[in-house]
């Protein structure tokens, strides 16, 4: 990547910096270790990962395939590393009924044009509102605002605050977002992250995804109606990561639910989110039958793993609740099947137009909402290869 630099004005000194820098026109932002080199790239642009490197036998290793320039981050093909909020993945024809009113988010597209994904958050232009450099570790803290004019067919206002954490194996981000408006609002986010592992094949890459559901979608890839969408991993048409496997040709573009194999097709609703309510505010009663979001472990997080068995290296993607959406990246228009999307969602795809999921995205006025991921590199001596998933 061709970037210009310019410190961030500190006043303290710790073996972590961060510092600006222009990224073809965009303004951006490196977080580094000055200890060990690694370091991570985010454009101001939606708070959108560009690339990030850490130190393994040798060599600094690359962990994402992210925008290689600002004429890909512009074209958003893939959604490389973005931030997917107010909603993740799909809106099935780009319209949803919320609170009575019928909402259009491409007025005018005839049908074969009206699809829509992953938000408005990745295209917006963040500012950076706080730094914080100590010996442990660097943060930034973006922050911006839909507004209601904003976007086709999404008359609410959210203040967006997205805090990057680094460390020089880490990255942890949590998105929040304030209902900044005089009535409810539709929302949830997640995060659309290309893990590599080097220049290693994702063929020979090994994959867990703790899930005991995954959800059924048709043609479209929206899920199907109500109870439907749900089957057991071992009974679904879909390969099965729950135990660590290699992912050798298969072809995925698929949620899993359930996390941890505890048999529950999924908990509360918006399990994982952190919701500040007003005072004078409560959520409404959870609804019967399914549930939109999975629930997270004992500790509160679900961990998903990437591992290369012919160098030790792993990446563990972790999140605070939702479900993992996993793409192997086989319809990309640069470099298909490089690296490996492991989303964490708080939500399925078309959560605005599922009964099931409305309690999971509603946020009331003055409401704040919180959700958290991260993704951990870490090594470990080389093992026998793993067998990949049957047909």
């Amino acid at each position: 990547m061709d970037l210009a630099v310019a410190p961030v004005p500190s006043a303290t000194s710790s073996a972590y910096r961060v510092r600006r820098l222009d990224f073809g026109g965009i303004p951006a932002v490196e977080l580094r270790d000055g200890a060990s080199g690694a370091y991570a790239v985010f454009a101001q642009r939606g708070a959108t990962l560009l690339d990030w490197r850490v130190p393994h036998g040798g060599e600094l290793v690359e962990l994402t395939d992210g925008y290689r320039n600002a004429a890909e981050l512009a074209n958003q093909n893939g959604v490389r590393n973005g931030i997917m909020a107010p909603f993740p993945n799909r809106i099935a024809g780009a319209s949803y009924r919320f609170d009575g009113r019928d909402l259009d988010l491409r007025p005018g597209v005839p049908a074969a044009g009206r699809l829509i994904y992953h938000g408005f958050l990745r295209e917006l232009e963040l500012v950076v509102a706080h730094v914080r450099e100590t010996a442990t570790g660097a943060s930034v803290l973006f922050t911006g605002t839909i507004r209601p004019d904003a976007f086709a067919g999404y008359p609410f206002a959210l203040k967006i605050n997205v805090r990057v954490g680094f460390t020089a194996r880490s990255i942890a981000l949590t998105v929040t977002a304030t209902n900044i408006g005089d009535r409810a609002a539709p929302y949830a986010a997640g995060w659309h992250p290309y893990f590599r592992l080097g220049d290693a094949p994702i063929e020979d890459l090994e994959l867990e995804v703790p899930a005991s559901y995954c959800i059924l979608t048709d043609d479209r890839l929206l899920p199907l109606a109500g109870d439907a969408a749900y089957a057991r991993v071992d009974d679904a048409p879909l390969p099965d990561f729950g135990r660590m496997r290699r992912i050798g040709d298969a072809v995925i573009d698929a949620c899993y639910s359930g996390a941890g194999g505890n048999g529950d097709r999924a908990g509360p609703a918006g399990s994982g989110r952190v919701v500040a309510m007003p005072a004078s505010e409560s959520l409404p009663a959870p609804l019967g039958g399914m549930r939109c979001a999975s629930p997270a472990l004992q500790d509160g997080l679900t961990r998903s793993r990437l591992r290369d068995p012919a160098t030790g290296r792993q990446l563990t993607v972790w999140q605070r609740g939702g479900l993992v959406h996993v793409f192997t990246g086989d319809t990309l228009a640069r470099d298909p099947r490089r690296a490996v999307a492991i989303e964490p969602v708080e939500v399925m795809t078309d959560s605005f137009n599922r009964p099931d999921c409305a309690r999971a995205i509603r946020l009331p006025a003055g409401a704040t909402s919180s959700f958290s991921c991260g993704a951990e590199f870490d090594a470990s001596p080389s093992s026998q290869p793993l067998a990949a998933p049957s047909a």
